[in-house]
């Protein structure tokens, strides 16, 4: 576009072809910017899913050493902290979890993708089919 400007300045251009051009490449830069703007989302879920991750191993590797010694009341609490709610439907059964993110702050909006919940933790759902 800064082109085509400089282009016409410079009267190599008439004002008609400019105006012709224009809208191509101001449709095509609104392209290119969706697409950015995909690839930033996609990187911020992706950091999302690591940290999720890292979260649930340092998770797993604290439990690992303790679980043979808790008894069933602390493995309830452990459960209840960590599921959300449980659906069962004909086929399947969806458990909703919630689990805690390490090193998160109530307000980090700029951390959270768009559509997901910004209060330091990571939502899931797990489908299990039954039969």
């Amino acid at each position: 576009m800064d082109r085509l400007l400089t282009a016409y300045k410079e009267e190599l251009l008439t004002l008609e072809q400019l105006r012709e051009h224009m809208p191509a490449l101001r449709k095509q830069k609104q392209a290119v910017e969706s697409e950015l703007q995909s690839l930033r989302t996609a990187a911020q879920a992706e950091s999302l899913c690591l940290r999720v991750l890292d979260t649930v191993t340092e998770f797993g590797r604290r439990l690992q050493g303790n679980a043979d010694q808790l008894d069933i009341t602390a493995r309830r609490k452990i459960i209840r902290l960590l599921v959300k709610e449980i659906l069962v439907g004909a086929d399947t059964i969806i458990i909703r979890h919630s689990i805690p993110l390490a090193n998160s702050s109530p307000h980090s909006a700029d951390s959270t993708p768009p559509g997901l919940p910004d209060r330091g933790f990571s939502d899931c759902v797990r489908g299990v089919p039954v039969g």
